[in-house]
């Protein structure tokens, strides 16, 4: 099930942010895909250049990050799964049987097993799984900047202020309380309205005079 509705602006930007520095990361630990020129400099991932002990410190920062890209999959409901089709052991002549890996999960092995097999195909697969999902979270971000914007919304949020504030000090705002609180907001816009309509369009002043006397009945 695809939960991304309930993700919120900060979390898609912090999400996108960690899962681009996974990817550079990965690129580093895997120099031999051709890809380490799409990857930012290692002292823009938080690990010195110069550090002897640099791969295994990027080793230990990707399996911090796994894990979190392992739930912004499932937050967007994306598979991580793959099918592989391998030597069934102990059988002659040979056998095969289908494996299931995940692409995070599984993450050493597979790299293990392209470094075995000199190929890149599961690097590959993790590098657009990855881009998947930043795609996917920057797509979320868009959708809730068009929806903050949306000027319906801003004057409904707006409306909900007083509503917001009751709920603070505890006062329970469904039903007639929370009606009245709106009816009595709509009308003080209203003749906030027409009081501006009035001071610019005065030719038509008896007009909007008469429309204040009928909301204020």
């Amino acid at each position: 099930m695809n939960k991304s509705t309930s993700i919120t602006l900060i979390d898609c930007l912090r999400m996108i942010n960690q899962l681009e520095k996974m990817k550079d990361l990965i690129r580093h630990q895997n120099r031999w895909t051709r890809q380490i020129d799409l990857a930012r400099p290692l002292n823009k991932l938080g690990i010195s250049e110069k550090d002897p002990h640099r791969y295994e410190l990027i080793r230990q920062k990707i399996n911090k990050l796994l894990p979190l890209a392992t739930r912004a999959a499932e937050q967007m409901g994306v598979s991580t799964k793959i099918k592989s089709r391998e030597e069934k052991p102990g059988t002659f002549p040979t056998e095969y049987e289908d494996k299931i890996y995940d692409l995070f999960i599984h993450y050493d092995l597979l790299m293990l097993k392209d470094h075995t097999s000199s190929s890149a195909h599961h690097f590959d697969m993790t590098i657009d799984k990855l881009n998947q999902l930043i795609g996917l979270y920057s797509e979320a971000i868009y959708r809730r900047l068009i929806s903050f914007l949306n000027p319906l919304r801003l004057v409904a949020s707006i409306l909900r202020i007083p509503i917001t504030v009751l709920e603070y000090m505890g006062f329970d705002t469904r039903g007639s309380l929370a009606e009245t609180v709106f009816s009595v907001i709509i009308r003080a816009l209203w003749i906030l309205f027409l009081a501006v309509l009035t001071v610019y369009f005065s030719g038509k002043s008896a007009i909007i005079k008469e429309f204040l006397k009928l909301i204020n009945h």
